[in-house]
């Protein structure tokens, strides 16, 4: 067994836990709260390869509004606060579906073989806040272990 497939338990929750902090950080900067339940159906959706549920010229427009997001207003009317709160459910499965697509594929082109449960699990870490299990520096060492 060669070193990579020796590691990759640790590979995936640590791309995973990457991942997840990385998107709790860029939704933090946009004060956008990511809704769990939508995110995880759109991260089994694009990790199973499933069709997303969103279409392709709908996924981009999110995309696009969600980047040209002004900062948090401090006075919003009801009808712009559920707006929000809809855009936000949208871009959680979005941002799932679009990570796991992009991971299988990742993964598949390396010729690792993806461990969903333990990728889930560093990616719902991370969203939650939970420390890693791994210091900055194993997780460092782990990644070189994909490069080669």
């Amino acid at each position: 067994m060669s070193k990579q497939k020796a590691n990759l338990p640790n590979i995936n929750y640590i791309v995973g836990y990457t991942i997840g902090s990385k998107i709790t950080t860029k939704l933090g900067e946009k004060d956008i709260k990511l809704n769990n339940e939508n995110f995880s159906t759109g991260l089994n959706d694009g990790l199973s390869g499933k069709t997303a549920q969103l279409n392709e010229d709908q996924i981009k427009a999110k995309f696009k509004a969600f980047e040209n997001k002004p900062q948090q207003q401090s006075s919003k009317t009801q009808q712009s606060i559920v707006a929000d709160v809809m855009d936000n459910i949208d871009m959680s499965y979005i941002i799932g579906y679009t990570v796991g697509k992009n991971v299988a594929h990742d993964f598949k082109a390396k010729g690792i073989e993806l461990n969903q449960k333990d990728f889930k699990s560093g990616i719902n870490e991370a969203i939650a806040g939970k420390p890693s299990k791994y210091t900055k520096k194993q997780m460092q060492e782990k990644f070189k272990t994909l490069e080669n």
